[in-house]
């Protein structure tokens, strides 16, 4: 059967023999006539769409994401036009109808909204965990499933109200089914829950592949093209990877050089590999970045080995060993700015478990840290979810590794986040949690956390032309440092006070002289290279178009040049702009 798309199609529902809608991560939607699937439509913005219910044929929901906000879009004719019918939280994973009154739609951080024929609202949840499936069984059962890094949920509505029946550690769960009155909830890692009588973990899914076969195709002819779904070496390499960190509690890393991630059986091999091996999983066109990645997993290796509360640390450092066995280290960074660009110091705003962070890719990461604030309790892990990790919370910390008597060591108030796990251009989420203890992971959230990174970026425009005035000011430059179109603030900036017919008077950039002062043309095309992430219609540095760095504390100075000849002619003035 030929389908009419080629993106990722993550929901489906069937009616009848004639009709069923289908949708996919770029925002379309497909219906079956019973006899082939088409395009049905297409909604603006391409959300990602993750989930479709039908409730007649005429009137359908579908629940997906975009701009990190969940969304909920209804069709009243049959799915040929679809409309925004509710937005809320940061994304749906699945909705259904419960009756012709009665639906409910659920989501990431445990959302629950209800439809109660006439309008969706928020109702309360019981647990806090990402909810991926929910599925209807009868008029007074219906059971939805997830979790969250390492943590498995159900909860059940008894036709009244939702309540939570299994929260355990294990991995995330995805579906549930009844076969034969008993029923079942699957997920990642090969999990497998089963009810009898109370929810329970009875039996692991045995691996898919064990073993070293070379039979078939043999292992310098197998079949390598993007599209194949697997390998003997690469079924080989997972086990491998499986076989070592089992039984010799090694940690295997893989790392990816090239168009991986558009290859699904590069990537998909490679995934498997780290995730079999307890690593993370690195990938990387860019020689510049494959370098860091490499880097830094060589100083995790050879700079830190440890043996229950033991540190054993390579290098120029300076520290203090107090007789308590606490244990300071005193370490500068030895780096200088490049030439043409500046260092800039960015905090985000505060936030609880996990934060999105974007950063521009013009800036280039010097490092990276998240505060911890654990009151009472410990900071048990920091993960990093971003493209490089295909999806996927790589652990960046986690107690855990420190053994049991990790007390001695003390809690870090600063978690550092390795500059190659993070993806310049491109979203990157960065979480943080609290435990009572090595074992009690994810008990809470820190208060009030926030990364800070610092970074370079070029900060210099080339000669302009030739202009008949040179005079300085002051200038409201407006900035936008999280870089969602809203500015964050604004600094009065002054240059050449130094030059004839200074002007105190503070103006705003569509207020500069473009056309006849040379200072206030370079410092527009600054603005201009400054202005990363455009938005409105105003000049870069305007409250509608804010740049994407905070110019605080910088000092523009200027050079000008006497005794040239010919002066009655035109004048060329090199201006210096330093920052």
């Amino acid at each position: 059967m030929t389908s009419p798309t080629s993106n990722t199609i993550y929901g489906v529902d069937i009616y009848n023999g004639t009709y069923a809608l289908a949708v996919d991560s770029s925002g379309r939607v497909l219906r079956w006539n019973g006899t082939s699937w088409s395009i049905n439509a297409t909604i603006a913005n391409s959300p990602t769409l993750y989930s479709v219910s039908i409730l007649n044929q005429t009137y359908a929901f579908i629940a997906g994401v975009r701009s990190n906000t969940g969304r909920i879009y209804n069709t009243t004719n049959g799915g040929s036009v679809w409309s925004l019918n509710y937005s809320s939280g940061t994304a749906y994973r699945g909705i259904i109808f419960f009756n012709t009154t009665l639906a409910f739609a659920v989501g990431n951080d445990g959302i629950i909204s209800q439809w109660n024929s006439t309008k969706w609202v928020d109702i309360s949840s019981p647990v806090a965990d990402d909810i991926y499936r929910i599925r209807k069984f009868n008029s007074t059962l219906m059971y939805a499933v997830g979790g969250y890094n390492g943590n498995s949920v159900i909860i059940k509505f008894n036709g009244t109200n939702w309540t939570s029946v299994y929260d355990m550690p294990a991995d995330s769960l995805q579906d549930v089914a009844i076969l034969n009155n008993t029923s079942y909830a699957v997920g990642q890692g090969a999990t497998l829950i089963e009810y009898n009588s109370t929810w329970n973990q009875t039996f692991n899914m045995p691996a898919a592949y064990q073993g070293n076969l070379t039979t078939g195709t043999t292992c310098t002819a197998d079949i390598d093209a993007c599209t194949q779904p697997n390998s003997y070496p690469a079924l080989n390499a997972n086990y491998s990877s499986c076989r070592v960190h089992g039984g010799f509690n090694a940690t295997v890393h893989s790392i990816g050089f090239g168009p991986v991630a558009t290859c699904s059986f590069a990537s998909n091999t490679l995934m498997a590999i780290a995730n079999c091996g307890n690593g993370s999983y690195y990938s990387s066109s860019n020689t510049s970045q494959l370098q860091i990645i490499y880097s830094t997993l060589a100083q995790n290796i050879i700079a830190q080995s440890y043996s229950n509360q033991t540190v054993y640390i390579q290098g120029n450092f300076s520290s203090l060993l107090y007789p308590d066995s606490y244990l300071e280290i005193n370490y500068t960074r030895n780096s200088s700015t490049p030439y043409q660009e500046i260092s800039t110091d960015v905090e985000t705003d505060k936030f609880d478990c996990n934060k999105t962070l974007f950063v521009p890719s013009q800036f280039t990461i010097q490092d990276m840290r998240v505060t911890s604030y654990s009151g009472p309790l410990w900071t048990t892990i920091a993960a990093v979810n971003n493209s490089m990790t295909r999806g996927a919370w790589n652990n960046t910390f986690m107690l855990s590794s420190f053994g049991k008597q990790f007390q001695m060591l003390g809690d870090p108030f600063d978690v550092n986040i390795p500059i190659g796990m993070i993806s310049p251009g491109q979203n990157n989420s960065i979480a943080v949690y609290l435990g009572e203890n090595s074992t009690n992971q994810q008990s809470s959230c820190p208060q009030n956390s926030t990364i800070i990174y610092t970074a370079f970026f070029k900060a210099s425009v080339p000669y302009g032309l030739v202009f008949s005035g040179l005079s300085g000011g002051v200038v409201r430059v407006y900035y936008d440092i999280n870089h969602d179109g809203i500015p964050d603030g604004y600094t009065d900036l002054v240059y050449g006070s130094s030059l004839p017919n200074f002007n105190a008077t503070v103006r705003t950039v569509d207020q500069l002289n473009a056309t006849g002062n040379a200072l206030d043309d370079a410092l527009l095309r600054l603005f201009q290279s400054l202005d990363y992430t455009p938005t409105g219609s105003g000049p870069a540095g305007s409250s509608s178009n804010p740049i994407d760095v905070e110019l605080n504390g910088v000092d523009i100075q200027t050079t000008d040049v006497g005794n040239i000849p010919f002066q009655w002619g035109p004048i060329d003035i090199r201006l210096d702009v330093k920052v």
